[in-house]
């Protein structure tokens, strides 16, 4: 289903690297990524980058920015991370990085 100006559902990403501190929230259909130490504090920065991104979007008029091709890398992170957790299990130790959230997002358009 693509996101229309009235309707939709993006896949959000919440994650960090097994190396370093920092955390990343990221809306994988507006390829649109917040960044800092604090878990919480990115998903919420990224839920109001979103609604900013989203009015942006229709000021401009352009329903393609709602709809762009994830980045590979962290769709198939998101991909694993909604799968059963046997699977999701194996991928992490394999990963480098930790994954504290993988869902779907419905789009509100206020």
């Amino acid at each position: 289903m693509k996101n229309t100006f009235e309707q939709g559902k993006i896949k959000v990403l919440v994650y960090k690297e097994r190396e370093n501190d920092i955390w990343y929230a990221t809306a994988l259909e507006f390829n649109l990524t917040i960044d800092g130490t604090d878990k919480s504090a990115v998903f919420v920065e990224l839920d109001q980058a979103v609604r900013d991104y989203l009015v942006s979007a229709k000021d401009i008029g352009d329903v393609s920015l709602l709809n762009q091709e994830p980045d590979p890398e962290l769709l198939s992170m998101w991909n694993a991370n909604i799968k059963n957790s046997s699977e999701e299990e194996k991928t992490e130790a394999l990963s480098p990085y930790i994954t504290a959230f993988a869902g779907l997002e419905t789009l509100s358009f206020a």
